[in-house]
């Protein structure tokens, strides 16, 4: 049987605690898809855990298929999503698809700003413009490919794709349209006032996804 232990506290950060001293490989937590206000009130385990705990982190929402499934991988070329790809080739089965994405995101442009920039112009609308230069989503580009080219080899169905917009309302919205099970993404660990601050693509994706 497995072992089982009861320990008191904050589960928060005894969950993060345990994982570490336990040399856990993975965190597995569930969420229960608490609303903005609620998370304020009580906070949130799976998103606390996500952006704190030193180890890989599964949230679980609802039912796992049995059927071949559909993995959304988020890469922006960091070490943090780099590393979540091991986990991802642990987790996705042979015969599953896996969609590598990449989201460039957008930043308002100030009406003087020079018409030399280096960031590409979007269609959506006057004033917004790509934070990547075409020479940096051509390299993207390039990394996609060969992320697809090494999930092929494995047995995957892989695609990839780029995206521009707000990275957490794009992905949430991909997530939703494209049916996806299991959405695979880095955190890079951010603790504390400059994580209420700045805030978390990876944490913002266990709520609203």
């Amino acid at each position: 049987s497995l072992p089982s232990k009861v320990l008191y506290g904050d589960p928060r950060k005894t969950l993060c605690q345990l994982s570490e001293e336990g040399h856990a490989d993975i965190l597995v937590v569930g969420a229960r898809g608490l609303g903005p206000m609620m998370r304020i009130v009580l906070g949130s385990v799976s998103t606390y855990v996500v952006s704190h705990a030193k180890t890989a982190v599964l949230v679980v929402k609802g039912n796992i298929p049995n059927k071949p499934r559909k993995f959304l991988y988020c890469f922006d070329g960091s070490e943090p999503s780099k590393n979540a790809l091991p986990l991802l080739m642990k987790l996705a089965r042979p015969g599953d698809s896996v969609f590598v994405m990449h989201i460039v995101s957008q930043e308002l442009v100030s009406s003087n700003a020079g018409a030399g920039s280096d960031a590409v112009s979007t269609a959506s609308g006057p004033g917004v413009q790509a934070t990547e230069t075409p020479e940096e989503q051509a390299s993207m580009a390039t990394q996609l490919g060969q992320l697809v080219d090494s999930l092929k080899t494995g047995g995957f169905n892989a695609m990839s794709f780029m995206e521009q917009g707000d990275p957490r309302d794009v992905a949430c919205a991909i997530i939703k349209r494209m049916n996806i099970d299991c959405v695979v993404v880095g955190s890079s660990g951010l603790s504390g006032l400059h994580w209420y601050s700045m805030g978390s693509f990876s944490s913002d994706m266990v709520q609203p996804a």
